[in-house]
């Protein structure tokens, strides 16, 4: 602690006594936890190097976030596939939408290997009808639900984890993060 003119001896400084690492809207850098509250949002954190500006809840959200749809669902995926570090740096951590994120790619991947199973049944159409009906409607729902329930398992996980080495990581943050993942249930299932 500093002491020296206007400051009583002992006496915590500003950030010390205002900033709380382990209150939730004291602002951290996302790469070492640095409080980072009042420093210049043009700056660089000075524990890591990361910019203030990428810690920041001012996020534009992944394609899925900003729009949700098929077309925005592909342009995620890919983006998650190609850049995972720039879909964390972009996405926005404390939406709602990530459940519904996970549940669209779970569905799609399941199915696709549905379809994927069922094409060489093409030939025989009434053995065709009877895989989708049965595949289609009892497999869908209950691949889905397994793959759900993973991914809760994963999101709980994540929390889990993240709550052991002191990060601050809630129910909407674990499942914006696991619901971008979910891309990987669809390339498993394809």
């Amino acid at each position: 602690m500093r002491t020296g003119k206007g400051m009583d001896a002992g006496a915590p400084t500003h950030t010390e006594a205002s900033f709380d690492p382990r209150d939730p809207y004291t602002l951290l850098c996302e790469r070492c936890g640095y409080v980072i509250e009042e420093l210049d949002r043009e700056g660089v954190c000075p524990e890591c190097g990361k910019l203030i500006a990428e810690s920041t809840p001012n996020r534009p959200g992944t394609r899925w976030q900003q729009n949700p749809g098929v077309r925005s669902l592909l342009r995620t995926w890919w983006m998650t596939l190609r850049h995972p570090t720039r879909t964390l740096d972009t996405m926005i951590l404390h939406d709602e939408q990530g459940m519904d994120l996970a549940s669209a790619s779970i569905f799609v991947g399941v199915g696709l290997a549905i379809v994927l199973c069922a094409l060489p049944l093409v030939v025989e159409p009434e053995a065709f009808f009877m895989v989708l009906l049965v595949g289609g409607v009892i497999g869908t729902s209950l691949a889905w639900l397994v793959l759900f329930t993973l991914t809760a398992i994963e999101a709980m996980g994540l929390r889990f984890i993240a709550r052991k080495r002191g990060f601050r990581i809630d129910h909407h943050v674990s499942w914006a993060i696991v619901g971008h993942g979910c891309v990987g249930w669809a390339i498993m299932a394809a």
